[in-house]
């Protein structure tokens, strides 16, 4: 009897060999690298399974999966990705792969897969295992119920923005929960309007907040463990890990009961996709893209509005309360330097404009978080001097020379010391500095 075949469809030469290591000695292996070699190839006996190996994006893969559909319509497909994007999952499945695989592979996971899904001529529903395990990931990921394409689906799949069918009209998938986090200021979560107590702890804090702030990506566990474990043994890491899991469930689950909040699938922990999470940094990022989009195509007016919604949303650095978390520290640094580019646009326009005391504003809160910021110091001067305040703007070059010596064990520079000189002999000064 002939060994049963199974087809690899893309994947580096690394890929490969890991995947033929993994189920050599009981089935024929047939590799194709193109999708042209494939449609152009006749294939007998008839392939059991198929294996897709991702690379990228799941819009590279399409390709090769659309071909299987056309040429092997009744052929199990397995995914097999590294760190995909919690959508390229989605997609995948409502696409009809029947499994979805992280790389690096494990032996005994590619082994299970197989035996599940690569039995010639043994339809999806014919397995309870296999029914109850696609049962779990329909929950899990808002699938509609049914063989390996929702109801009302399109055909023709579009890469782009989620499809939309009748299925998901207006009820199909609706968030189960609304939730907002707070990352500006003090970590927060309000739902429906309520805010939601933390527990005591700030490591099992930050966890929750790392996991809530990248939502959109299912984070393997051993990211997590190098994150906040990465200087205890594994053995402990493991544990520490499992117990901050256990905690931060059981914790909502008694504030929001019937809602599997944090979820686990292949090694990756995720917040459930069915719950809808918005956040203050979300709206801010926004409003500083929008905004730029604006400035380039129609002027600095137009973005105005866009510019000062972002720089309200900012109530204080990213996660104040959350310390020695480097991950945090980095998407601190990131942020704040967002906001004083925010405002030293904002700033600029309103001193050219003549507005001086709404770019007074602006410029002060630069300096209230970075006092060597010399040119907003210059800026600031010239409107305490525009508003007829010339004191202030002989006190503000004092600060500027002060904060310099401290921190940077520098002088100002000559521009700041020319305009010092130009206030004290109440000069006329023409535009900005």
């Amino acid at each position: 009897m002939t060994d049963p075949l199974i087809i690899i469809f893309g994947g580096n030469s690394d890929q490969l060999h890991q995947v033929a290591e993994c189920i050599a000695g009981s089935w024929v292996i047939s590799i194709f690298p193109t999708v042209q070699l494939f449609e152009g190839a006749e294939i007998k006996p008839g392939p059991a399974l198929s294996l897709l190996i991702q690379e990228a994006s799941f819009s590279n893969a399409l390709p090769f999966l659309q071909a299987i559909k056309r040429k092997l319509p009744r052929v199990p497909v397995i995914v097999l990705a590294e760190r995909p994007a919690r959508e390229d999952i989605i997609h995948a499945f409502r696409f009809g792969v029947q499994d979805y695989l992280l790389l690096p592979l494990k032996v005994e996971e590619l082994q299970l897969a197989i035996e599940k899904h690569g039995k010639a001529g043994l339809p999806p529903s014919a397995s309870p295992l296999l029914h109850n395990w696609r049962s779990k990931l329909q929950q899990w990921f808002g699938i509609g119920a049914g063989g390996g394409r929702p109801a009302g689906l399109a055909t023709e799949f579009t890469w782009g923005a989620p499809q939309v069918g009748k299925a998901d009209e207006p009820n199909g998938n609706k968030a189960l929960l609304e939730v907002e986090a707070r990352f500006f200021g003090n970590f927060g979560l309000q739902v429906k309007g309520r805010e939601l107590p933390l527990l005591p702890g700030e490591k099992v804090n930050a966890f929750f907040a790392y996991l809530l702030y990248y939502h959109k990506k299912p984070v393997h566990r051993e990211i997590l463990l190098s994150r906040f474990w990465e200087y205890t043994s594994p053995s402990s890491a493991r544990k520490s890990l499992n117990v901050a899991v256990h905690t931060l469930r059981q914790h909502l689950n008694s504030l929001v009961p019937n809602l599997e909040f944090i979820q686990y699938y292949n090694d990756n922990y995720l917040v459930n996709p069915e719950i809808n999470i918005t956040s203050d940094v979300g709206r801010f990022l926004d409003y500083w893209y929008k905004g730029r989009a604006v400035e380039s195509s129609k002027g600095p007016q137009e973005a105005l509005k866009y510019y000062q919604n972002a720089t309200a949303l900012y109530q204080g650095d990213f996660l104040e309360d959350i310390h020695y978390e480097e991950w945090c520290e980095q998407e601190r640094d990131n942020l704040k330097e967002t906001y004083l580019i925010l405002l030293d646009r904002l700033g600029t326009y309103f001193l050219q404009e003549e507005a001086c005391s709404m770019a007074e504003e602006a410029f002060r809160k630069m300096l209230e978080k970075d006092p060597c910021l010399e040119n907003s110091h210059r800026k600031l001067m010239l409107c305490y001097y525009r508003l007829g305040r010339r004191d202030k703007a002989i006190k503000q070059y004092y600060k500027c020379a002060e904060a310099l010596e401290r921190e940077l064990k520098i002088e100002p520079s000559h521009s700041t010391r020319e305009l010092f000189k130009m206030v004290c002999e109440e000069r006329n000064i023409p535009g900005l500095v």
